[in-house]
C-alpha cells in the first residue's frame, strides 16, 4: 500500500494528540495528586475509590458515636463519683448519731446538713450537659426527679451505632441508677435519705442505725453504676482502636488506589513533554518540505 502525505500527516497530528492529552493528563495528576480524577480516567478504578470512601465516611460517623457515647459516660461517670462523695458522707453522719449517747439536739442540728446533702444529691442526679439531662433516658431536655425525688423522666436507655450492626447502650436512665428500679432488690437513694433525714428530727436513734445499713446498700447500688460505666468505657476504648485500625488500612488502601508516584508522573511528564517537541519538529519539517516541493 502506498504512503501518501496525508496519510503521514494524519499519522503525525495523531501521535501529537495522543501525547498532548497523556500531558495533560500527567499535569493534572501532578497539580491534584490523583492518579484518577474523573470516572472516565479509569471507571472501575473510581468505582473502587468511591466505595472505599463511603466506607471511610462511615468509619468517621463511628467514631463520632465513638467519642459521644465516651463524652456522655464521662459525665455520668463524674456524677456518680459525687453520688459517692455524699452517701459516703452521709453515712459518716449516720454513724456519729447512732449512738443513744447523741442528745436530740445533736441529732437535730445534724439533720441541717443532711438536708443540704440531699439536695446536692437530687442537684447531681440532674446533671445536665449542654441542655441535656444525662440521667432522663430518651427525654433529654426533661428534667427527671423533682425536689421530692420522684422521677419524672422515662426508663429508656439511650444507644448508638459504633460498628456496622452493632448498638452501644450509653445513657443509664435516673429510675435505675438513683431509684433502684428494674434492680432485684433495688433500693430508692432518695427514700433512703428521707427515712435517715426523719429519723434524726424526730430523735429516732434506732431509725438512725437503721440508715447505717441502707445507705450500704445505696451506696453499693451506685458502685455497681460505676463498675457498669467502667465496663463500658473500656469496650468504648477497644472499638475505637479497632475502628481507627480499620479506617487507617482502608485510606491506605485508597491511596494506593487513588494517589499518583509524583516521581513516576513527572518522569513521564518529561518523557511525553519530549515526544511532543518532536512530533512537532516533524510535523514542521514535513510541512516545510511539502510546500516546498509544491512550490518547485
Amino acid at each position: 500500500m502506498r504512503v501518501t502525505n496525508a496519510m503521514m500527516m494524519k499519522t503525525l497530528t495523531d501521535g501529537i494528540g495522543s501525547v498532548s492529552e497523556r500531558l495533560m493528563r500527567n499535569q493534572e495528576m501532578l497539580s491534584s495528586g490523583k492518579k484518577v480524577n474523573r470516572p472516565s480516567d479509569d471507571p472501575v478504578t473510581m468505582g473502587n475509590v468511591m466505595e472505599h470512601k463511603d466506607v471511610i465516611k462511615g468509619l468517621t460517623q463511628y467514631v463520632r458515636n465513638i467519642d459521644y457515647a465516651t463524652e456522655q459516660l464521662g459525665h455520668a461517670e463524674s456524677a456518680m463519683s459525687k453520688v459517692t462523695e455524699t452517701l459516703t458522707r452521709l453515712k459518716e453522719l449516720a454513724i456519729a448519731t447512732a449512738s443513744d449517747t447523741v442528745s436530740e439536739s445533736g441529732r437535730l442540728n445534724t439533720s441541717y446538713e443532711v438536708e443540704l446533702l440531699r439536695d446536692e444529691l437530687v442537684s447531681t442526679a440532674n446533671t445536665n450537659v449542654n441542655d441535656k439531662y444525662i440521667f432522663s433516658g430518651f427525654l433529654t431536655r426533661t428534667e427527671p426527679f423533682d425536689a421530692t425525688g420522684n422521677y419524672l423522666a422515662d426508663s429508656n436507655e439511650r444507644v448508638l451505632n459504633v460498628a456496622p450492626g452493632t448498638r452501644f447502650v450509653h445513657g443509664l436512665p435516673g429510675d435505675r441508677v438513683f431509684s433502684g428500679a428494674g434492680i432485684s432488690g433495688g433500693t430508692d437513694i432518695f427514700a433512703v435519705v428521707d427515712d435517715f433525714l426523719t429519723a434524726l428530727q424526730t430523735d429516732d436513734a434506732e431509725a438512725v442505725r437503721t440508715a447505717v445499713g441502707t445507705l450500704d446498700d445505696a451506696m453499693r447500688q451506685v458502685g455497681d453504676s460505676v463498675s457498669e460505666i467502667g465496663a463500658r468505657l473500656t469496650s468504648l476504648g477497644v472499638q475505637r482502636r479497632s475502628t481507627e485500625e480499620f479506617e487507617l488500612q482502608t485510606r491506605t488502601l485508597l491511596s494506593n488506589l487513588e494517589d499518583s508516584d509524583f516521581t513516576e508522573v513527572a518522569v513521564d511528564l518529561t518523557r511525553q513533554q519530549t515526544s511532543l517537541e518532536a512530533l512537532q519538529m516533524t510535523t514542521a519539517k514535513f510541512t516545510n518540505m511539502n510546500i516546498f516541493n509544491f512550490i518547485r
